[in-house]
């Protein structure tokens, strides 16, 4: 069985019930969790490509590096990885080959350098449950998000949108949604459509005394915990 080693580094190895703590130890090819932990002086600065050959891999937890990028040999654990958190680097482009994992349920890019377009397609992502995009200088929002149709948690917090497409009137089954310190100013029709809604955070969002009373009304009579209440 071939091996790779990831020196310098400490590795959290979870292996079914079984945690294995060690310093400089080796990551089988048939591992199906691994995390890096950003240890003092033990930063990344670049994603470590023999992860990409882990066949096996299913949760992977790169956060608080400091990588630019992530390669497009990540498609190569498309069959398999659940759980992808890369929050906290200094990733400023998603690669398209990552937003087609079709298997990704949970993906975390909180806290990087992040811009997208209006046409980035993110729609291979059809089974994602969660995002988090939250601390990232995005503007605008690809109109493929709302494709996902089996999310229902998403964070765009702290991030400089000033609005939400209407694509996203899909995305019924959104259950937690964090919208604090974006730039909204109108209220998104697509809180209409959002007839699973929990909870929404519009903490240090300028809506006009109008654009909450537009709000209350949409939400009027549904068990819905806004953040604050408008």
């Amino acid at each position: 069985m071939k091996n790779y080693i990831l020196k310098m580094f400490t590795v959290t190895i979870f292996t079914f019930s079984n945690p294995i703590f060690a310093q400089d130890q080796t990551v089988s090819i048939q591992q199906k969790n691994v995390e890096i932990n950003a240890a003092s002086g033990g930063q990344l600065l670049q994603f470590p490509a023999a992860i990409c050959n882990l066949r096996n891999l299913e949760t992977l937890n790169l956060t608080g590096h400091n990588f630019p990028e992530v390669p497009d040999c990540i498609s190569m654990n498309s069959g398999t990885l659940r759980i992808l958190r890369l929050g906290k680097n200094g990733i400023a482009k998603v690669s398209p080959l990552l937003t087609q994992l079709k298997f990704l349920e949970n993906l975390d890019l909180n806290g990087n350098k992040i811009t997208l377009t209006t046409s980035d397609d993110w729609s291979g992502l059809y089974k994602v449950s969660n995002i988090d995009l939250s601390n990232n200088p995005i503007t605008t929002l690809p109109d493929s998000l709302g494709q996902l149709k089996s999310l229902e948690t998403l964070s765009l917090a702290n991030t400089q949108i000033t609005a939400i497409p209407d694509s996203f009137s899909n995305l019924t089954w959104l259950r937690n949604v964090n919208l604090s310190n974006t730039k909204l100013t109108i209220t998104p029709k697509a809180f209409s459509a959002w007839v699973n809604l929990e909870k929404l955070n519009i903490t240090g969002v300028n809506f006009s005394a109008a654009e909450k009373n537009v709000i209350l009304a949409i939400f009027k009579g549904r068990n819905v915990e806004i953040t604050p209440a408008p």
